[in-house]
């Protein structure tokens, strides 16, 4: 069973298209500063590869571009998850996928990988081949994603047994990053993920500080 982590898709010059997760890796990147820095850095090599029609391929902490004309997969581990990059030359963009690392290790895994990167692309380009990603607004990106989670993701899913287990929904920050102004996937999530690491921490001070308060002002019992 292949749970899915998180999907991303974006114009190779960095353009956001989609990103979202379905388990636990937005948690991850807010709380692990390591595994945050490896993640942006991986997409931001992604971006400046794009141009040079390459697939991304990984040595140690480098990422390095390799020629395969058309395009191709490739895993690189971030933590313990796979970050899977396929690269579709044709139409300029690349399709992030993110497995548990310990889960995704057989031929069949890879086949069943390419199933739904195969789906996303049909959405891709059967319904948004001359869509300027650059200008969409708001309402145009919320029917894209349901029309692509309608008709690639949640078919796969329950084909896979896959479970959608992220724990803030619609508002999984790698979503919201989607709807950010910034026009380059790996800013528009550093950004977010910031955000929402200060509004933690801010919620969390003010639950303690009104802790403090309720022990302050609490009536002393009298006998």
């Amino acid at each position: 069973m292949l749970n899915l982590e998180y999907i991303i898709v974006f114009k190779t010059d960095g353009i956001p298209i989609y990103s979202r997760c379905f388990g636990h890796f937005c948690s991850t990147l807010m709380k692990d500063d390591v595994i945050f820095s490896a993640f942006l850095s991986a997409l931001t090599s992604a971006i400046q590869a794009g141009g040079l029609g390459g697939k991304i391929d990984y040595e140690g902490t480098e990422l390095i571009i390799k020629d395969v004309g058309e395009g191709g997969v490739i895993t690189i581990k971030i933590g313990d998850t796979n970050l899977v990059f396929y690269y579709v030359a044709h139409n300029m963009y690349f399709i992030t996928l993110g497995f548990p690392y310990e889960k995704f290790d057989t031929e069949k895994d890879k086949v069943d990988v390419n199933m739904l990167v195969d789906s996303i692309k049909m959405v891709l380009d059967e319904d948004y081949k001359s869509t300027d990603w650059a200008d969409v607004t708001s309402d145009e990106r919320e029917m894209f994603e349901e029309r692509l989670l309608k008709k690639a993701v949640y078919p796969w899913m329950i084909e896979h047994k896959s479970s959608h287990t992220c724990p803030l929904g619609k508002n999984c920050p790698l979503r919201i990053a989607m709807f950010e102004a910034e026009k380059n996937v790996a800013n528009a999530i550093e950004v977010t993920i910031k955000d929402y690491r200060k509004k933690s921490m801010f919620s969390k001070m003010m639950m303690m500080m009104s802790g403090i308060k309720e022990k302050m002002f609490r009536p002393k019992a009298t006998s």
